[in-house]
């Protein structure tokens, strides 16, 4: 009765394995079966892409079997903020997935002849996945707004004389408006806004024949500068709308950019430097003092912390150089006491002297 038992369970255990192997191969003959995807052919649908714009997806499809295409569209990568902008490359990811009886051909699929990509123009950027899914990432051309400076003109500069607020029509583009004020051929200010209209009140405040110039922006295009009618204001005008007649203070002023300093008629110094009570200073673009290096002209000059111009021996970043009497950087010579300084300003320990130059101040 035993060993019957044992016989018993010997051939159940045998049918058992031998069932497995049949079932093993026969899951092994259903996989080799599977169909390999040997090219890929997906349609683009880019057209809500367009500076601008804050859609974050693209339509992609395809009329191959074997595949799908995850949601039917490539998701954004590389927007910055909530929109396009102009001169963005839009770059999007797209997830497919093989059939339960296709695969993907993975010594093929990161390549880009492993694809046919067209619809809207796409390119291919990379890809990579395994036999049951993929990933492919494609970019778009640079984005353009398609805008021309005429598309961004400014109409009807004029002023409202009441309240001496510059007033215009920026058409139905632009963003962004650069204004420039003068009093007579001297520039008073310079003033960024996004309204269609900026209150020059605090700048007008004696007498003199003022105008602006503007210009409008759209992201990375802008138009042509246009010019607003004169607004002549005489001291009638300050004792008619009961103003004060303020006569301007030359001095240093200070916003949340930085330094600048308005001269005794309103005008301030771009791009260049002006001398203050016996010391130079540069400012920028803007009007804004600068510090630390400045090339001026193809020479070197340093600016200390509070702006006025260095001479003799300056320490940057750990680096000693001499600066000229004029402030400009020696270089390539010794200087007048001494000291060998390189092609970059750079002093150079010698035998002649091996000790730090003292700063002289």
């Amino acid at each position: 009765m035993s060993m019957t038992k044992k016989n018993l369970l010997k051939s159940v255990a045998t049918l058992a394995l031998s069932l497995g192997m049949v079932v093993g191969m026969a899951s092994m003959a259903f996989a080799a079966q599977k169909t390999v995807i040997n090219h890929v052919n997906l349609h683009f649908d880019t057209s809500e892409i367009e500076a601008g714009s804050g859609e974050k997806k693209i339509g992609v499809d395809s009329s191959d079997e074997g595949f799908d295409v995850a949601g039917e569209e490539g998701v954004a990568t590389n927007m910055s903020g909530s929109r396009w902008l102009t001169g963005n490359v839009p770059e999007f990811k797209v997830t497919l997935r093989a059939d339960e009886d296709h695969k993907f051909n993975t010594s093929s699929l990161r390549n880009s002849g492993y694809y046919t990509l067209s619809g809207d123009k796409v390119y291919f950027v990379k890809s990579s996945g395994t036999s049951n899914s993929l990933t492919l990432y494609v970019k778009m051309a640079k984005l353009s707004n398609g805008l021309t400076r005429g598309d961004l003109k400014v109409e009807d500069a004029d002023w409202n004389e009441d309240t001496r607020t510059a007033t215009w029509n920026g058409g139905n583009y632009a963003n962004r408006y650069t204004l420039k004020l003068y009093k007579g051929n001297v520039l008073l200010t310079t003033v960024d806004t996004t309204n269609s209209s900026y209150d020059f009140s605090n700048y007008i405040t004696t007498p003199g024949n003022y105008k602006y110039k503007i210009r409008a922006y759209y992201d990375g295009s802008y138009g042509e500068w246009a010019t607003s009618d004169e607004f002549d204001v005489d001291n009638d005008y300050f004792n008619d709308h009961n103003i004060a007649n303020r006569r301007t203070t030359a001095g240093w002023l200070r916003d949340n950019t930085g330094w600048w300093y308005r001269n005794a008629n309103g005008s301030y110094t771009t791009n260049n430097w002006q001398l203050i009570n016996g010391r130079w200073y540069f400012f920028n673009a803007n009007g804004y003092m600068l510090t630390g290096w400045v090339q001026w002209k193809g020479a070197w000059y340093f600016l200390n912390a509070d702006g006025g111009m260095a001479t003799g021996w300056v320490q940057a970043k750990g680096l000693w150089y001499y600066m000229s009497g004029s402030g400009s950087m020696l270089s390539n010579t010794r200087t007048p006491d001494g000291y060998y300084v390189n092609g970059d300003g750079v002093w150079v320990l010698s035998l002649i002297h091996i000790s730090e130059p003292t700063r002289p101040y």
